[in-house]
């Protein structure tokens, strides 16, 4: 399995306990019999708790989500979620499809029960009442799609104000639509947050930064 980070080197993390997750969380990702770390999780996971920016490669299948997720749940919980926060995220993750959008918010949900951290999704070729209604339960971590992002965030129907955390997954598939390069480096030029980008190809051209 090729796995690849470019990223400053720091500690990785051997076991769960060892990432110092808040204990919820900790016994979350034991229910979810998630033996230990793989890979790519135990490589990342320390990055993100440090704030770096991330560029990272890896295969369908890796571990990858959950090298994001999990530091993002657990900043969360450690920080605490900001006043007002009913469509602001604190975490805003990007995919290029619905299905991707839908697996991600799924798995995550496991990952938060109990948490106090809301998760929402939205997506296009879906009736959009029913995606404000999901954002407005709760949007601590919201996963969506280019399009349907956009148009939320230009309609005032989004705010990102509160974000912390920012994940482009399979950033390859995105990057080269028109619009969505200058597009995100819209959304991010004028934020100070760390910015986190997964590929399944490795093409450092594609980078966003």
């Amino acid at each position: 399995m090729a796995e690849e980070i470019s990223a400053v080197r720091t500690t990785c993390c051997s076991d769960w306990k060892s990432a110092n997750f808040e204990p919820l969380l900790l016994k979350n990702v034991e229910k979810c019999s998630y033996a230990i770390p793989r890979r790519i999780q135990a490589a990342v996971i320390p990055l993100i708790m440090n704030g770096c920016d991330l560029f990272g490669h890896a295969e369908t299948g890796s571990g990858k989500t959950l090298a994001f997720i999990l530091p993002i749940v657990d900043g969360i919980m450690k920080k605490g979620v900001p006043e007002n926060t009913l469509n602001a995220p604190i975490a805003l993750i990007v995919a290029p499809t619905r299905e991707l959008v839908s697996q991600l918010y799924n798995q995550t949900r496991k990952i938060t029960e109990g948490t106090g951290v809301t998760v929402a999704q939205c997506y296009g070729r879906t009736d959009i009442a029913k995606c404000l209604a999901d954002i407005r339960k709760g949007c601590n971590i919201l996963f969506a799609t280019p399009g349907r992002l956009m148009d939320f965030v230009s309609k005032g129907r989004v705010n990102v104000r509160n974000i912390r955390y920012f994940v482009l997954d399979e950033a390859d598939r995105m990057l080269n639509v028109d619009g969505f390069r200058s597009n995100m480096l819209d959304l991010t030029e004028t934020q100070d947050f760390p910015t986190f980008q997964f590929v399944s190809k490795l093409d450092m051209g594609q980078s966003m930064c």
